[in-house]
């Protein structure tokens, strides 16, 4: 993978691996494929920030509405197996899986005169997810760890190690989720995927955030209504193994999370949908999207399709307004660096490179994305 972004050229290879253990695994009954988000073949699989929905994936790219990956044939064989063997089981055991992914990442950036970070790390998950106990109640957690096999003194810029250079382990899921009443609420440690606030999964750990989310209990991309009710009090950034409120990750010492709101609309290829992200004496991003896809071609088919959409975002500070470069709308681009940026550098080169860092570690929790390699 080579991306080339204003003033830095970055280079970086991932390589991952997976394999998934279902209690009622038959003997050599493996489930291997990779899980890279699949290139879309045509104008209906194209998929916009809105319309990929607002999910609670256990793995980055579980639960995708855009392309359908390839299907494993051994996958089916082991879900057949479970419900036969071990039918007689209780559903929060029978239901149970361990999966185990490996990654390996080599990470090379030019910074064109300033640093030069230089990592080569390798790790991965290791996930559980019960099944439902009486149809309610499912545990959930998921491992991760990067482990450094060459690393030189920028290699904490990298942002798959400390920024000192370190390994990471870090439970970066524990929750429990609860199904009621056809909603879906999940409370503790977790992936949130929504247009600006989601896994980021671009380097060896996501993105993971704690709190509490409600969101249908069946989605998917054949329904209508798609909603998320959302409050996320702390947030693990990829480059360290602890929790920290959001507002710190804008650089504001108070700690503040975020309450998220959101709802869409699909049908007939046309779907429209807005989200709001609100951090009490900080920010507030609101963001609404619209697009159709024209009616002629179908999926499956060779000739021509045609998707129309457009979007609007707005940015504010609100409250109290505590972050660096307040008050400030949208339009307008703050113009006055962080304090702490100011006191602890003094050459323009340094200031320059930690401002850079700084907007670096903290873009990856409010960056509207759907690039997942």
């Amino acid at each position: 993978m080579i991306r080339h972004l204003p003033g830095r050229a970055v280079a970086g290879l991932v390589l991952s691996a997976s394999a998934l253990l279902l209690l009622a695994q038959p003997p050599r009954a493996w489930a291997q494929g990779a899980h890279d988000y699949p290139v879309p073949s045509s104008a209906s699989e194209a998929f916009s920030p809105i319309r990929e929905g607002f999910t609670v994936p256990l793995h980055p790219r579980d639960d995708l509405r855009g392309p359908v990956p390839i299907d494993d044939w051994r996958e089916d064989r082991l879900e057949a197996a479970r419900q036969t063997r071990w039918s007689n089981l209780p559903a929060f055991f029978r239901d149970a899986a361990v999966r185990l992914d490996s990654r390996t990442y080599w990470f090379d950036e030019d910074d064109f005169g300033y640093d030069e970070p230089k990592a080569f790390t390798t790790g991965g998950s290791l996930s559980f997810e019960s099944g439902y106990l009486a149809d309610f109640f499912q545990l959930r957690s998921v491992l991760y760890t990067t482990q450094p096999l060459y690393a030189n003194a920028d290699a904490g810029q990298s942002l798959n190690l400390t920024w000192d250079g370190d390994q990471i382990t870090t439970l970066g899921q524990l929750s429990g989720r609860l199904l009621f009443a056809g909603q879906q609420v999940t409370v503790g440690r977790q992936l949130v995927r929504t247009p600006y606030i989601n896994p980021y999964d671009s380097r060896m750990i996501p993105i993971t955030y704690e709190g509490v989310v409600l969101v249908p209990e069946h989605q998917g991309p054949d329904e209508t209504i798609d909603y998320i009710g959302a409050y996320l009090s702390r947030y693990k950034p990829r480059e360290q193994a602890g929790f920290e409120p959001l507002s710190h990750g804008l650089g504001v010492s108070q700690d503040e999370g975020v309450l998220i709101t959101g709802a869409s609309y699909h049908r007939n290829g046309f779907n429209i949908g807005a989200s709001n992200y609100w951090i009490k004496d900080t920010l507030n991003t609101a963001y609404g999207e619209i697009d159709y896809l024209l009616p002629f071609g179908t999926a499956g088919d060779d000739g021509p399709q045609l998707r129309i959409g457009a979007n609007i975002q707005d940015q504010r500070t609100v409250g109290a307004e505590l972050i660096a470069g307040a008050p400030y709308e949208t339009i307008r681009r703050p113009r006055a660096s962080p304090p702490a940026i100011k006191a602890s550098c003094s050459r323009a080169p340094c200031r320059r490179s930690a401002r850079r860092r700084a907007f670096r570690s903290r873009s990856g929790s409010v960056r509207p994305t759907r690039r997942r390699w």
